[in-house]
């Protein structure tokens, strides 16, 4: 072999070059478009990745909204529970108490209806003494209307025997009218007159 033809490469057929070519082109094309297609996933996915995280910062924002509203509702319940104790102590006060004023007022029902018991015997006992004295009344009227009868007829005879006579007799029944009128006054229970 000559010099010539040792330095000379074999010359590629045309359609064998413009296939390489185009297989270098298509890989190029192919790359492109993959690396079109990861930027667009890679896009997607921070779209997707930045809605998340809008969607995380809502949900904390919420649950630290309900945690305060929690917080809220356990220390409404813990005063509402120290309220409810106070007014069942409070309650428990007001029984004991209202059983005292119970018994009480029995004690007293009981009392005044013993004093009204006591007082309608009194009321008796004075119907009974006024209606006797009213009796006594009636009986001391008719023996002074006898007594002034009898004086008028002894004024009416002149005779002085009669005038002592009468004066004896004026004298027994003055006794007879206290005597009768302090058995009414024993008999009734009114104190002794003298």
């Amino acid at each position: 072999m000559d010099q010539h033809s040792s330095n000379h490469v074999p010359a590629l057929p045309l359609a064998l070059l413009s296939s390489h070519n185009l297989s270098t082109r298509s890989d190029t094309e192919r790359s492109a478009a993959q690396s079109t297609g990861l930027e667009q996933d890679n896009e997607s996915l921070r779209l997707k990745l930045r809605q998340i995280r809008d969607d995380n910062a809502r949900l904390v924002s919420a649950n630290n909204e309900l945690q305060t509203e929690l917080e809220a509702v356990r220390y409404e319940l813990h005063r509402s529970a120290g309220k409810i104790q106070s007014l069942e102590q409070s309650v428990e006060c007001h029984k004991s108490s209202l059983c005292a004023v119970r018994e009480s007022t029995a004690a007293e029902k009981t009392r005044l209806e013993r004093e009204l018991s006591e007082l309608k015997c009194r009321a008796d006992e004075s119907c009974k003494a006024a209606k006797c004295s009213a009796e006594a009344v009636q009986q001391l009227r008719s023996q002074i209307e006898e007594s002034k009868k009898l004086r008028q007829r002894v004024e009416g005879m002149n005779g002085k025997s009669f005038v002592s006579l009468y004066s004896v007799t004026v004298y027994f029944r003055c006794a007879t009218i206290d005597l009768s009128l302090n058995k009414h006054q024993i008999y009734c229970g009114a104190p002794k007159v003298n």
